[in-house]
Formats: structure tokens, sequence, C-alpha cells
């Protein structure tokens, strides 16, 4: 305006053009402010965008980290439930089985041995009878006796047999039921791995990072 000589331009149009480039600078200075706020924007997407990359590389390596522990502790479920049931289940029902045979030859030999004892104690009668009428020695009474006596041991050492093989079936069952229990376990661990396994597979697939790219 300074170059422009004021008389051919009126007070009015002089103000107009003054005013007209205080709005543009105006304007201008607002479009610069606005660009530097836009910018200080997008710095603290880029920082923010870096920080949820950050965060979801260390969830996606807990995840995977999880998934690994849970393989391990599956396959350490795997090899207990098979130990659990190839042997201890198995061993467990061999000795509840031999238990049985126990008590069945227990049985037979409490029979036998009763018989032998009833048998003693006729034959202790008809010599006691006997030796009374001066037909037998007091000798053959005494060894007579003694059969007696030893039929009678055999017979409760042969109940003691019973009762020993009817308890070691009970403490076999026992034994059995505890085996399965662990089976039982074994195969709750085994299942409680692969759920966790899921959970874990399933932390990495939500975050849905695509093969190559390491964002959220």
């Amino acid at each position: 305006l300074e170059d422009i000589d004021s008389k051919f331009l009126d007070r009015q149009q002089v103000r107009r053009i003054r005013e007209q480039l205080a709005f543009a600078q105006q304007t201008r200075d607002e479009s610069e402010r606005r660009v530097a706020e836009l910018e200080r924007q997008r710095a603290e997407l880029a920082q923010s965008r870096e920080r949820q990359i950050s965060v979801a590389e260390q969830v996606v390596e807990q995840a995977l980290a999880r998934e690994r522990a849970a393989r391990e502790s599956l396959k350490q479920a795997e090899q207990t439930l098979s130990i659990s049931a190839k042997v201890a289940v198995a061993s467990a029902r061999e000795r509840v089985n031999q238990a049985r045979d126990r008590v069945n030859q227990g049985k037979q030999a409490v029979d036998a041995a009763r018989q032998q004892l009833d048998t003693q104690r006729l034959r202790l009668r008809r010599i006691e009878r006997l030796e009374k009428q001066g037909l037998r020695s007091v000798q053959d009474l005494e060894f007579a006796r003694n059969d007696e006596v030893k039929a009678r041991t055999d017979l409760e050492r042969a109940e003691d047999g019973l009762r020993i093989a009817r308890r070691d079936v009970n403490v076999g069952a026992l034994g059995q039921d505890q085996a399965g229990l662990e089976v039982v376990r074994a195969r709750a661990a085994r299942a409680a791995a692969r759920a966790q396994i899921d959970v874990a597979l399933g932390d990495v697939a939500g975050l849905e990072i695509a093969p190559g790219q390491h964002i959220v």
C-alpha cells in the first residue's frame, strides 16, 4: 500500500484492503496451527500404535508360552495316564485275583482241616472207649489226643490263612479303586491341559495378527 499513491485510492478502499490482508494473515496462522495440531495428533497416534504393537507382541508371546506349557502338561498327563492304566490298574487287578485264588485255596484248606479234625475226634472218642475196656493202651490214647490237638491246630492255621486272604482281597480292591482313581485324575489332567491349549490358541487367534504383521 505504501507503493500505491493514496490519491488514487479512497480511504474506504484502503481500509478494506488492509482488512483483507489481516484476514488472510489470520487464516494462514490458523491453517498453520491446524497443521501443527494434526502433526501432533499423528505423532501421538504413531506412539499409541507402537505401544499397541509392543503390548500385542507381549500378549502373543505369553499366549504361546502358555500353549507350550499346556502341551508339556498334556504330555505328562498322557504319560501318567498310560502308566496308571497299563501298570497300576493291571497290577492292582492282578493282586486282587491272586488274593481271590488264595481265598479259594484257604476255603479248601479249612474244609479239609475241619474234616480231619472231625475224623481225629471220632478216632479219639473210639480209642478212649477201647482204652477203658482195656482193648487199647494208654500210649495209643496219648497218640490219639496228640493227633486231635494237631488237627485242631491245623484248622486254626487254615482259618487264619483264609482270614488273611480275605483281608488281602479287600486291600487289593482298595488298591484297585485307588488305581482307578489315579486314571480318573490323569484323564482330568489331560482334559485340563487340552483346555489350556485351546485357550492359549484362542488368545493368539483373538489378536488377529496375520503372518508377517505385528499389529493388533
